[in-house]
C-alpha cells in the first residue's frame, strides 16, 4: 500500500514539473524575440558550458531568451514523452539518436525539413543517424565512435594492425576490448565486412562478421588480451595500467583522465585488417525539436541548435567538454586535443546507425549472435547464418545466395591448373555446376599436372595475350604474377567470404590479386587413444614426452618454422632485409629444438615421409604436419582415433605456422566483359558449396569462411590453426630466404653450430643473395635450454607448352 502511494506520489510530482517546465515557453516567437526552453542531460561541470554557449547565443539575438533545463538522464526521455503527449515539454532537447525511431513513430519529435536546416556543415554519416523514414528529425550535435585510446606512457606508436595489436599484447603491453556487439562491430568492417547490400538485404552471414568473430575466439586466449562486455571491468584494467589500450567511446574520457591524467591518455583509429580499415557503428547526441512548437518557435529553436553546432561552438564543446565534433569544417590539432582528434579521425570510417526496423534487428540479433559465439555456446557461421535469416525474415527479404544463383551470363571460360587428378575431377565438377546454373557459359577444365613451371608460362601467355582466362595455381606465385601485371586484383564484398589469413597470402601492394580456393598449413595431430588432453605449451609437449610418449617434429624452414613465433622471432625488417635476430628469438627456437632432439621420446628429423609413415602406424602420440595426411592417417589409425589441435604456445606467443594456399587468378589480358564472366566463375567456384564439394572429393581444406567443419573433425583443428599462422610477405627478397631456410636449420641440428652464430651466417647468406648490405646489430644469446624434464611439468592435356595457343 505504501509503495502504492509513494508512486502515485512521484507520477504527480513529474506531471506538475512537465507542465511549470512547459509553461516557460511561450506558444508564439517573433523574429525580433522569443522564448527557447532547452532540455539536457550533462554532468554540472559540462552543463556550465551549455549555460555559457545560451548565453552567447542571446548575446547574437537581443530580445531570445533560452532556459535550459538540466532533466536527469534516466528520467529524460520518459519525462518528454510524458510532457509531448500533452502538447507540452521543451522546443528542443538533447539525446541520444537511437530515440528517433521510438519518437519518430509516436510523432513526437518534428521532421524539420521544412523548416530548411543546413546540413552541409555535418558528416554525412552523423546525417544518417538522424533521419527516419525519409525526414530530418534532428541535428547531429556529437559523435560517439568507438576508438583506440592508449597510455602514453606504455605506448610510443599505436597498433596499426589486428597483427599488431596482438604482437604489443604478447609483449606485455596488453588489450582490454569490449565485445558487446555495438562496441565491437568494428572488426567486422576491417575484415572485409558490411551490414547491407544497395537493397538493403543483410549481408552478415557472407563472412565478415563470422571471420571477426572467430578472430575474437582466438584472441580471448591470446597473451595480454582482455575481452569482455563488462565495461567496468575494462575501464578498471586500463586505469589500473594492467593493460595498455581500451577500445571505448568518447564519454569514457572524464573517468580515464581522472584516473591517469591528462598527459597519460591518447585516442587512435581502431586498428586494420585484411579487408581494409576499421568500421565502428556511429551513435550520435541529437537536438531534436517538439512538433507541439509553433512554426516560429521551431525557426527559432533551429537557430540555437545551428548555433550549438557551428565551428566556434563545436569548437568550444571540444576543449572544455570534450565533445567530438558533427561539424565536419572545424579542424582539430591532434597535438593539443590527442583525443578527440583520434575519435574524430575514426568517424571517417564509421558506419551509421539508421533509425529503420532493419537496423534495430541487426543490433538484437547481433548481440545475441556475438554473446552465444564468444561464450562457446554456439559456432561463429551458424550462428551468424541464423541471424542473418531470421533478420530476413522478419523484413521479408530473399536471401543474398537465392538472388545471386539466377544466371543470364553467356560466353566461354578456359581453366589452367597443374593440380592432382583428383583436383582435377573436382574442378570438373563445379566447372558441370556452374554450366547448370549458367547454362550459356561453356566452361573448359585444363590440367597441366606435373607442370611446376604453369605461371610463368601463363605470365608468358598472357603477355602474348592469349591463354586462358583463369589460373589456379599456389599463392607462391603472387609476387611474380601481380608485380609483372600478369593478374586482375579481385575487389568487393566477395572477399569478406574468405578467411583472412588466405587472403594475405594473395595480397601484393594491399590489393588482393586472386580468390583462395584451399589452405595449407601445419597443426598439431595427436592420437586420442595415446593423449586426452594435448599439450597448450612447449613444456607440456616435453612433459608428455619424458612420460613416455613419442613426439615427432618434422626439421626444415617451413615445416618447423612455427617455433620462431612462439619465441619472439625476427625475419625480416621494415625494408625485407634479414636482420641478425635481434631479439634472440629466432636462435632460442633452434636452441630448444636442438636440446629437444636429444631427449627421449622426441625425435626431430627433416626425413618427414619417415615421420608420417611412424606415425600412421600408431608409433608416436603427436605429430607437426599438413592437412594433406589427414586421409592417410584416418584410414591407417581411424577418424575416431587421429585428433589435431594448435600448435603448442611458447614462452612470448602462440606458435603459428606459415600458411600458403591455391587460388584462382585472373588473365589482366582479358576485356571487361571476359573479365567479369572470369571473376563470376571465379566466385562460383569458391562459394561454400563449391568448397563443399571440393573438400569431399580431395580433402582439401576450404578458405571460405561460411563452410561450416565439426568441431571434433581433423579439419577443425587446422581451421582453428589458421587464425595463428603466418604468411610470408610477398617481395622478392623470400626467394633468397627459402633457399637458404633449411640450411639454418642443418647447421643448428645436424651440425652443431652455435644457433645465434647459424642466424647471423643465414642473415648474411640472405641479405648477400637479395644485394643488401649487412645490419650490425647486437645478437642476443638465447637462454639455455636444459634437457632435463620433470614429469610433473603426365597431363590429361598435354599443351604446347613453348608456345601456347589462343583459344
Amino acid at each position: 500500500m505504501f509503495r502504492y502511494m509513494f508512486e502515485q506520489i512521484v507520477n504527480r510530482w513529474v506531471l506538475i514539473s512537465v507542465m511549470l517546465l512547459a509553461a516557460c515557453a511561450p506558444t508564439t516567437a517573433d523574429e525580433s524575440g522569443g522564448s527557447i526552453l532547452l532540455w539536457y542531460s550533462l554532468e554540472s561541470s559540462d552543463a556550465a558550458v551549455i549555460e555559457i554557449l545560451l548565453d552567447r547565443f542571446e548575446e547574437t539575438r537581443p530580445g531570445v531568451n533560452v532556459v535550459g533545463v538540466q532533466v536527469d538522464a534516466e528520467q529524460l526521455l520518459t519525462r518528454y514523452i510524458t510532457a509531448a503527449q500533452m502538447g507540452l515539454g521543451p522546443d528542443i532537447f538533447i539525446g541520444p539518436s537511437q530515440w528517433i525511431s521510438e519518437l519518430g513513430a509516436a510523432r513526437l519529435i518534428r521532421d524539420i525539413s521544412d523548416l530548411g536546416p543546413n546540413v552541409d556543415v555535418f558528416f554525412t554519416a552523423a546525417l544518417e543517424n538522424v533521419r527516419y523514414e525519409g525526414g530530418l528529425y534532428g541535428l547531429p550535435l556529437s559523435l560517439e565512435p568507438v576508438a583506440l585510446y592508449y597510455n602514453t606512457n606504455m605506448v610510443t606508436t599505436p597498433a596499426a594492425t589486428l597483427d599488431g595489436l596482438l604482437a604489443d599484447a604478447a609483449d606485455g603491453r596488453g588489450v582490454a576490448l569490449n565485445t558487446d556487439f555495438d562496441y565491437a562491430f568494428w572488426g567486422v568492417q576491417a575484415l572485409g565486412g558490411q551490414i547491407f547490400d544497395s537493397e538493403g538485404r543483410v549481408l552478415l552471414n557472407q563472412g565478415g562478421v563470422a571471420s571477426w568473430l572467430n578472430w575474437l575466439r582466438s584472441a580471448q586466449d591470446a597473451p595480454g588480451m582482455f575481452l569482455s562486455r563488462d565495461r567496468e571491468t575494462l575501464v578498471n584494467l586500463f586505469t589500473a595500467e594492467r593493460v595498455a589500450y581500451y577500445t571505448g567511446r568518447p564519454d569514457d574520457l572524464r573517468t580515464l583522465r581522472t584516473a591517469l591524467g591528462e598527459t597519460a591518455i591518447a585516442a587512435t583509429t581502431l586498428p586494420s585488417g585484411q579487408g581494409g580499415t576499421a568500421g565502428p557503428l556511429l551513435f550520435v547526441n541529437a537536438l531534436m525539436f517538439n512538433p507541439a512548437s509553433s512554426n516560429q518557435q521551431a525557426q527559432l529553436a533551429l537557430r540555437l541548435a545551428q548555433f550549438l553546432t557551428n565551428a566556434e561552438q563545436s569548437n568550444t564543446l571540444l576543449r572544455e567538454v570534450g565533445f567530438v565534433p558533427s561539424n565536419r569544417r572545424l579542424r582539430i590539432n591532434a597535438r593539443i586535443y590527442p583525443v578527440v582528434s583520434g575519435f574524430a579521425s575514426q568517424v571517417r570510417t564509421s558506419v551509421p546507425v539508421p533509425n529503420t526496423e532493419a537496423m534495430a534487428l541487426v543490433l538484437q540479433e547481433g548481440e545475441t549472435t556475438f554473446v552465444s559465439v564468444l561464450d562457446g555456446v554456439a559456432d561463429a557461421v551458424e550462428a551468424v547464418e541464423l541471424a542473418t535469416e531470421r533478420i530476413n525474415t522478419a523484413l521479408n527479404l530473399e536471401p543474398v545466395e537465392t538472388i545471386v544463383s539466377t544466371c543470364d551470363l553467356e560466353g566461354q571460360l578456359v581453366v589452367w591448373h597443374a593440380l592432382s587428378r583428383a583436383d582435377n575431377e573436382a574442378l570438373e565438377s563445379i566447372a558441370e555446376a556452374y554450366q547448370a546454373e549458367c547454362p550459356n557459359v561453356s566452361v573448359r577444365i585444363v590440367s597441366w599436372a606435373g607442370s611446376p613451371d604453369l605461371p610463368q608460362t601463363f605470365r608468358t601467355a598472357v603477355a602474348a595475350d592469349v591463354g586462358p582466362d583463369l589460373l589456379i595455381t599456389s599463392s607462391d606465385w603472387t609476387y611474380d604474377l601481380a608485380s609483372t601485371g600478369a593478374v586482375r586484383l579481385i575487389t568487393g564484398e566477395v572477399l569478406q567470404r574468405h578467411i583472412p589469413a588466405a587472403l594475405e597470402t594473395l595480397t601484393y601492394q594491399g590489393s588482393v590479386f586472386a580468390l583462395p580456393l584451399s589452405f595449407d598449413l601445419n597443426a598439431l595431430y595427436y592420437n586420442s587413444e595415446m593423449v586426452s588432453d594435448p599439450a597448450r605449451t612447449l613444456d607440456d609437449l616435453l612433459t608428455d614426452a619424458a612420460s613416455g610418449l613419442t613426439v615427432l617434429l618434422p626439421a626444415g624452414f617451413e615445416a618447423a618454422y612455427w617455433g620462431i613465433p612462439a619465441y619472439g622471432g625476427q625475419i625480416f625488417d621494415g625494408v625485407y632485409r634479414v636482420v641478425a635476430d635481434g631479439t634472440g628469438g629466432v636462435a632460442a627456437w633452434l636452441a630448444w629444438l636442438d636440446a629437444a632432439q636429444v631427449l627421449p621420446g622426441v625425435q626431430v628429423s627433416f626425413d618427414r615421409q619417415t615421420l608420417d609413415a611412424a606415425f600412421a602406424n600408431g608409433e608416436a602420440a603427436y605429430y607437426v604436419g599438413p592437412p594433406s595426411l589427414i586421409a592417410e592417417f584416418e584410414r591407417a589409425l581411424g577418424a575416431e582415433v587421429v585428433r589435431v589441435t594448435t600448435l603448442p604456445q611458447g614462452p612470448v606467443a602462440a606458435g603459428a605456422s606459415l600458411v600458403r594456399t591455391d587460388a584462382v587468378f585472373a588473365s589482366a589480358a582479358l576485356d571487361p566483359q571476359q573479365a567479369d564472366l572470369a571473376l563470376h566463375f571465379a566466385t562460383f567456384a569458391t562459394r561454400a558449396d563449391s568448397q563443399r564439394l571440393l573438400t569431399e572429393q580431395t580433402g582439401r581444406l576450404s578458405a571460405n569462411v561460411n563452410v561450416v567443419v565439426e568441431d571434433q573433425s581433423s579439419a577443425a583443428g587446422f581451421r582453428n590453426q589458421v587464425s595463428r599462422s603466418v604468411a610470408l610477405p610477398r617481395v622478392p627478397q623470400v626467394e633468397a630466404l627459402l633457399a637458404n631456410g633449411d640450411a639454418l636449420y642443418r647447421r643448428v641440428l645436424t651440425g652443431g653450430v652455435d644457433p645465434a652464430v647459424a642466424v647471423a651466417q643465414f642473415a648474411a647468406d640472405v641479405n648477400a643473395s637479395n644485394g643488401m648490405a649487412e645490419v650490425t646489430a647486437e645478437v642476443t644469446a638465447p637462454p639455455e635450454v636444459t634437457a632435463e624434464v620433470t614429469p610433473e611439468l603426365t597431363p590429361e592435356i598435354t599443351p604446347d607448352v613453348s608456345a601456347p595457343a589462343p583459344e
